[in-house]
């Protein structure tokens, strides 16, 4: 085997992300709220997530918090800094669309980009609106995540 990961195994690694999502959602509710977040229960994986602010009128995303192998694929820190502020170049590439799309369709989003990476995004409620967004990056030429 390569050291690249398999879709297989990049799509295994998004869904422990998925699923851990899933069971913060309380009750009936679509969407879990931004409070119960835990970037520590998501172990090594958390290392391959973006957290994003959701601000409103105008919408706009800020990174509050970027894994440390994201920063090192993209080449810098962008932690604090708004979307419309980093260059657009993988694994960030097509973010913010894909951040708008999130924020309109209120439920995850899924997608791979020309066999190099996938990006999961996963909504989170707070104070009225959707507030958060969890951002997971798997690149298809990493090995994958071992819990």
């Amino acid at each position: 085997m390569t050291s690249a990961a398999s879709v297989a195994e990049v799509e295994r690694d998004l869904a422990q992300i998925q699923a851990y999502w899933d069971r913060l959602r309380r009750g009936e509710n679509s969407i879990p709220f931004s409070d119960d977040l835990r970037l520590t229960s998501l172990s090594d994986t958390a290392q391959h997530t973006v957290l994003i602010e959701v601000f409103h009128d105008p919408v706009r995303f800020r990174v509050d918090i970027a894994g440390p192998q994201i920063e090192k694929h993209y080449g810098a820190p962008f932690a604090g800094k708004f979307l419309d502020e980093i260059p657009a170049r993988g694994p960030l590439d097509g973010l913010s669309a894909q951040c708008q799309s999130v924020l309109e369709a209120r439920t995850p989003c899924f997608e791979a980009h020309k066999q190099q990476f996938a990006r999961l995004i996963l909504p989170f409620w707070g104070n009225g609106h959707i507030d958060m967004l969890l951002v997971a990056i798997a690149s298809l030429g990493r090995e994958p995540a071992r819990n």
